[in-house]
């Protein structure tokens, strides 16, 4: 479809004001589900903006993307927690949620993925402690290592008093509300107690150290 310029005097046909005149402006819509039912056939170069998200989207032919190239960051959520989080005794082969760790986000497309970031600091009396991200309260198992027997599927783990980091970018397929959080997991054969933010000794010391975890997640357009 050519651009069309119109003049004073010109006499509009219908097909001119469907195709120019709505074609040659940006369209509101209150989301996503109202602009599918209301452009069957996008054409490439439509340019809509959507108020539930406050994004502009333009029509490449074949997906509505987001200005910026077709590919960027549209929105980042993010939580850090710097209390201290000490769990009870987890036993052998247990997992425990760490509390005030998430972050939830709603994804403005279901072609767009999410990048997963998180950081945390967490130290044992024992023995390694392992971590598990979550996705809605569950195990997000796309991203924990391949089944193999009973062996515990993890996402990251580290020695103690470190800081681990997780990275993950995942595909959530939807445009629901969708939450990522961390659990810890007791590979030791003995009983344990997860301590995040802080060293697992209590004494008043410069090496008893204190430290924070965070999470971040990214909706991400390719």
């Amino acid at each position: 479809m050519a651009y069309k310029v119109f003049t004073n005097g010109s006499v509009l046909n219908a097909s001119e004001i469907n195709d120019n005149l709505m074609n040659q402006s940006v369209m509101v819509f209150s989301n996503e589900a109202a602009r599918t039912a209301a452009i069957t056939s996008p054409l490439a170069g439509m340019v809509t903006f959507l108020e539930d998200t406050s994004a502009y989207e333009s029509y490449d032919g074949a997906a509505w993307i987001g200005f910026g190239g077709g590919s960027g960051i549209l929105q980042v959520v993010s939580t850090t927690k710097t209390n201290i989080f000490v769990s009870s005794s987890i036993a052998s082969g247990g997992t425990v949620a760490i509390t005030d760790l998430e972050v939830t986000i709603t994804p403005s497309s279901i072609d767009s993925k999410i990048l997963i970031q998180a950081s945390i600091f967490g130290d044992t009396a024992s023995t390694e402690i392992a971590y598990i991200l979550l996705k809605n309260g569950s195990d997000l198992t796309a991203a924990t290592g391949d089944a193999d027997g009973v062996r515990k599927r993890i996402t990251s783990a580290a020695m103690n008093r470190a800081t681990t980091p997780i990275l993950f970018l995942d595909s959530p397929a939807s445009t629901s509300p969708v939450t990522y959080s961390i659990s810890a997991f007791n590979r030791s054969v003995n009983a344990n107690v997860l301590y995040v933010n802080r060293s697992a000794a209590t004494d008043n010391i410069a090496s008893q150290i204190r430290g924070i975890s965070t999470i971040t997640a990214m909706e991400v357009i390719a």
